[in-house]
């Protein structure tokens, strides 16, 4: 129960410490770099409200970066191409969602991805890329 949570937990730390593309997600050298982003959107006559888990602008390629931390791992049998294009769709439209969002106050090129804690790997939903913005 509670001892297997914190196993599972610090295994994902572990995980993405130990991944190049992990590390380089949680840096705290990127621009504008923030975790657990609120954000509102606006619907119609109304609002929602958005938490955005990771995002920020790579100092090397001007590009702003929305990535969802997601904690599932494949099921048996499951290769990760088929798995992450699974939790792909499933979470494509929430990502969709933020990018819009973002798009509203930033013209930097947008990159989407799913990282994978449990597997330290990052997916990049490269159909939700969209480019910059002139001013």
């Amino acid at each position: 129960p509670l001892e297997r949570a914190l196993e599972r937990v610090m295994q994902s730390v572990n995980t993405v410490l130990a991944d190049d593309r992990g590390r380089w997600a949680i840096s705290s050298l990127h621009d504008q770099a923030r975790s657990e982003w609120a954000l509102m959107r606006k619907e119609g006559v109304g609002s929602s409200k958005l938490i955005v888990d990771r995002s920020f602008i790579d100092r090397q390629s001007g590009e702003r970066w929305i990535i969802d931390y997601k904690n599932s791992s494949p099921m048996p049998e499951e290769c990760f191409d088929a798995f992450a294009e699974r939790e792909a769709q499933t979470y494509r439209e929430q990502l969709v969602a933020y990018r819009d969002a973002i798009r509203q106050i930033d013209a930097n090129p947008i990159r989407c991805a799913l990282y994978f804690t449990s597997q330290g790997r990052l997916h990049e939903l490269v159909e939700l890329s969209l480019p910059g913005v002139s001013a």
